[in-house]
């Protein structure tokens, strides 16, 4: 059963771009999915969800153009802040038949005031 973010207010808009780079630093031209998904849930209970519309997923996928994938997403879930807890969020891809992923710096989502 899939939750609705409707029920529960977003907490905060977040618009993270990943870019698609080789060993030297260089933005590959990759056109294709990069997969993002929670990495480290600070509201681990309940679970923290991402959301990107009406329904709350565990992952979201959006077309790479030219090396570069936007996304724009909410989490339904505050961290913690007596255990000053934080979310990490995962990139991945299928970049020439090689996986390739990277995490975020550790960030936190407050309750709306």
């Amino acid at each position: 059963m899939a939750v609705a973010c409707a029920q529960v207010p977003p907490l905060t808009t977040i618009q993270a771009v990943v870019t698609v780079k080789d060993a030297g630093g260089g933005t590959v031209t990759f056109n294709g999915p990069v997969t993002i998904q929670i990495q480290h849930d600070a509201a681990q209970v309940p679970p923290g969800h991402l959301c990107n519309g009406m329904t709350a997923t565990d992952h979201i996928t959006v077309t790479a153009e030219g090396g570069i994938a936007t996304f724009t997403f909410a989490i339904d879930q505050p961290g913690n802040f007596l255990t000053q807890d934080t979310y990490t969020i995962v990139a991945t891809a299928m970049v020439n038949g090689v996986a390739v992923s990277v995490i975020s710096a550790s960030f936190s989502v407050g309750a709306p005031t």
